[in-house]
């Protein structure tokens, strides 16, 4: 059964009601999954001419990362290339139901007792008169009223500031938006520029800008949209701890992410679109997009899109070790992480979306080995 619904979905004449069944099987699929794949093996295409130097490298790395009980058996050196092949179609089968599992942005998966809830929308703003406001809380529309702008919430997650020159000011009226953990926000400054919160982060800022640069300042980790200002560069100040030394971001127009976590071992500046110059002491580096430079160190290729996942409502990880991850879920379910051992090294990939209970994602990397403990709001992993 299980092999010719896979059948089916491979050919695309697979109906609802067999995908849900298919959903099923794959939930508790053991020796069967592998009988089937080793049966449409054998149906796969011919590959091209097999070639030593082209495929042993890949079957080295393959076989390194699979477990021993995990390795295909039966299978020469030579199916390889099937093989690999039917086995990223399963892979992207599996991803499928992921995708269909948990893309509702919009709705949160309901939580069972004792579960604990993803992050949203969370954050305060504290103004210049030292006003704080809940974000949360706040209805939409007119927050407040700074020299040169008004402050509005827009809807869920957005708060704007919007030129009015009823009050005049000299740029000094400056307001932090900050979230807490499993908090997230989004501000769109009084010079156009759009700014992502992350969970734990803060921007301060002035309600208007002045002079010959609009300057910022961050903790955390924020994703920008710059509006273009010839005359006046954009630039973003952010520092670990209060004693580092800060590294400056300076831009006209683009599109980056900088993350600058307590926790985390660098400042890392990634972009998307444009250009910017990372500043560090006396060092400098000149990012292209695609480009990531730790501090103010060389420039670096990576994935944006798992930089940005965050942004888009994702996790996503692409070689990520278990304490790398594990940070991410501590900002965003604002749990403690206890380790009763040393984390290992091996490295995690794939995505998910994160308006999941935590129970969902442990689950998932409960696959590779791993087993966790939740107790109230600490995760232990042993």
């Amino acid at each position: 059964m299980l092999q010719d619904l896979l059948r089916k979905y491979m050919q695309g004449t697979i109906s609802e009601t067999e995908l849900h069944e298919l959903e099923e099987c794959l939930d508790c699929a053991d020796t069967s999954l592998s009988e089937a794949l080793a049966s449409l093996l054998e149906e796969a295409p011919e590959m091209p001419a097999y070639r030593d130097e082209d495929w042993e490298p890949v079957y080295a790395r393959i076989e390194a990362r699979l477990p021993e009980r995990a390795r295909p058996a039966g299978i020469t050196r030579r199916q390889w290339p099937r093989f690999a092949a039917t086995a990223a179609i399963v892979l992207a089968l599996l991803g499928v139901f992921l995708h269909k599992q948990f893309s509702r942005p919009a709705q949160v998966a309901p939580v069972v007792a004792h579960d604990i809830a993803p992050g949203g929308n969370k954050a305060t703003l504290t103004l210049a008169n030292g006003r704080v406001i809940d974000l949360g809380e706040a209805q939409e529309g007119l927050l407040d009223r700074q020299p040169e702008a008004k402050v509005v919430k827009q809807g869920e997650g957005v708060v704007a500031y919007q030129k009015d020159s009823s009050m005049a000011g000299d740029g000094t009226a400056y307001n932090t938006l900050a979230t807490p953990r499993a908090g997230q926000y989004r501000v769109t400054l009084s010079d156009g520029t759009r700014v992502w919160l992350n969970a734990a982060s803060s921007l301060r800022y002035p309600a208007a800008f002045h002079g010959r640069e609009r300057v910022v300042e961050l903790t955390g980790e924020a994703y920008f949209e710059v509006a273009p200002h010839s005359s006046m560069p954009f630039k973003v100040t952010a520092r670990r701890t209060p004693d580092a030394a800060p590294v400056e971001v300076d831009v006209l127009g683009t599109h980056f992410d900088i993350m600058a976590y307590t926790d985390e071992p660098h400042i890392e500046t990634t972009l998307l679109e444009g250009s910017v110059r990372v500043r560090s002491g006396d060092r400098s580096v000149l990012l292209r997009p695609g480009q990531q430079a730790l501090e103010a160190g060389f420039a670096q290729k990576v994935d944006t899109d798992e930089v940005v996942a965050w942004k888009n409502g994702l996790f996503k990880f692409n070689e990520a070790t278990l304490a790398q991850v594990m940070r991410q879920v501590s900002r965003w379910y604002d749990v403690d992480v206890v380790y009763q051992y040393t984390p290992s090294q091996d490295r995690f990939g794939g995505e998910m979306y994160r308006n999941v209970p935590v129970s969902k994602l442990l689950k998932v990397l409960q696959a590779s080995g791993v087993h966790f403990r939740v107790e109230g709001r600490k995760i232990i992993v042993n």
